[in-house]
């Protein structure tokens, strides 16, 4: 009977593995998502309204969710503040939420990356450095989807199945 009891919680343990890493993956889409939508509120305001960038930050992290929105919303605070230059307080703000999101290292080097053009440049060229970051997240999101959707159901097979060749072999 123990053994049996043994056995489920390898498997359970492996197939809510399994399940965790699909979530993961999930929600890097759902963070690359939001931070597009983040961004381009950031752009519009800066565009069409011509907000200074702690004004712009701050209104588009009440929008924002996610770590984009608290990177907004320190970035804003900051800048109202004067405690430094705008890409100080970016890469700041990325490199204290490194490990509280989902993003990749590529991601973060983008981020970091867009941040070395902020606050210098004037608002046509910082819309278009925000292009760029735009267009990277758009093809991260979207290899992101195609990957969950082709490997989706194999993180839950490989999961259960790991679970099951452990016990085999522990039988």
């Amino acid at each position: 009977m123990l053994t049996w009891i043994g056995a489920t919680m390898i498997v359970l343990t492996t197939a809510l593995t399994g399940m965790y890493l699909l979530w993961q993956q999930k929600r890097r889409a759902e963070e690359l998502g939001a931070s597009k939508r983040a961004l381009n509120l950031l752009k519009n305001q800066i565009s069409f309204l011509a907000v200074p960038l702690d004004e712009a930050m701050a209104s588009s992290a009440f929008h924002a969710e996610g770590t984009i929105g608290a990177v907004f919303q320190e970035v804003s605070h900051a800048l109202t503040e004067g405690m430094g230059s705008a890409e100080e307080l970016w890469t700041s703000a990325w490199l204290k939420r490194k490990g509280e999101s989902t993003f990749s290292a590529e991601d973060m080097q983008a981020f970091l990356s867009y941040g070395k053009t902020l606050g210098y440049l004037d608002k046509e060229q910082q819309r278009s450095g925000i292009d760029l970051l735009l267009y990277y997240l758009e093809e991260a999101e979207k290899e992101q989807r195609e990957r969950i959707q082709k490997q989706g159901r194999l993180y839950h097979s490989v999961g259960i199945m790991s679970g099951l060749l452990i016990v085999m072999i522990l039988l």
